[in-house]
C-alpha cells in the first residue's frame, strides 16, 4: 500500500512547486500599509492617517490581482480593538495599488 502514498503525494508536491515558481510576488504588511497611505495622497476623505495593518493573509486571483485578509487598528482607537477587512490590491506604476476595501468603495 505504500505506493499508493507515492501516487498521491507527488501531484500535491507538484502544486507546491508551481506556488513557489509563480513570478509575482504576493504583497506583505509593509505593502498593504503602503497602498493605504497612498489613497490618502489622492485625497481619499474616508482615510483614517493612524490606521495601521498588522497582519495580512494574501492569495492570488486570475486577474493578476491579489484578495487580502487583513487585521488592522486605528491608533486613535483608545481601547486597541481588532478590526478584520478584506482588500485586494494589484500592481500599478511599480507598485502596489489598493483596489477595494478599507477606504476605497
Amino acid at each position: 500500500m505504500h505506493w499508493k502514498w507515492v501516487t498521491l503525494a507527488a501531484p500535491v508536491c507538484g502544486l507546491g512547486l508551481v506556488g513557489l515558481l509563480r513570478a509575482d510576488p504576493v504583497p506583505d504588511v509593509v505593502a498593504l500599509q503602503t497602498a493605504y497611505e497612498r489613497q490618502a495622497a489622492a485625497g481619499d476623505k474616508r482615510h483614517d492617517n493612524d490606521l495601521r495593518v498588522l497582519a495580512a493573509d494574501c492569495i492570488a486571483e486570475p486577474s493578476k490581482t491579489f484578495l487580502c485578509w487583513i487585521k488592522f487598528v486605528s491608533r486613535n482607537d483608545a481601547s486597541q480593538r481588532l478590526f478584520f477587512d478584506a482588500v485586494t490590491v494589484s500592481r500599478g506604476n511599480g507598485a502596489w495599488e489598493l483596489k477595494s476595501g478599507l477606504c476605497k468603495s
